[in-house]
């Protein structure tokens, strides 16, 4: 009887093996997309902050173009491949500006690169409104961060 039971246990742990074999590629997908997704995510969070910190500067005139460029790309922890963009330069107090900003990124594990597509594009645009006349600033398009 003894016998039995071994030959037994080691067929349950053949079967087991086989099972973990047929599981264990999509058990991986599935952790790296989480991983990519949440690196993704937290890029998207840095260009919103960007965005908002830009338009922010335009919005009460707090510097030339450039400044208002370098503060928003400043606002985030990699700049790199991240162009701004804004606009309504031309407008009077109460008026809306936009501050655009553009950032190529690319997924940080590489084996989720046939669902994200890289280099994925993240954007975002925050609508101010102009609180002091813009003197100082100008509309600006595409222009990369310093």
């Amino acid at each position: 009887m003894g016998w039995v039971s071994i030959w037994r246990s080691a067929r349950s742990r053949g079967s087991a093996l086989v099972e973990m074999a047929l599981v264990a590629p999509f058990l991986i997908v599935l952790i790296f997309g989480v991983i990519d997704t949440a690196w993704l995510l937290a890029d998207l969070n840095e260009v919103r902050h960007a965005a908002r910190e830009g338009g922010r500067q335009a919005a009460v005139n707090a510097g030339d173009s450039n400044f208002v460029v370098a503060m928003a790309c400043q606002a985030m922890d990699d700049s790199t491949a991240t162009t701004v963009t804004i606009d309504g330069a031309g407008g009077s107090l109460g008026d809306d500006l936009e501050v655009t900003v553009n950032k190529q990124v690319d997924t940080l594990v590489g084996l989720t690169d046939w669902a994200f597509n890289p280099p994925v594009d993240l954007h975002s645009t925050s609508t101010f409104r102009i609180e002091q006349t813009p003197v100082l600033w100008g509309d600006v398009t595409g222009q990369a961060c310093p």
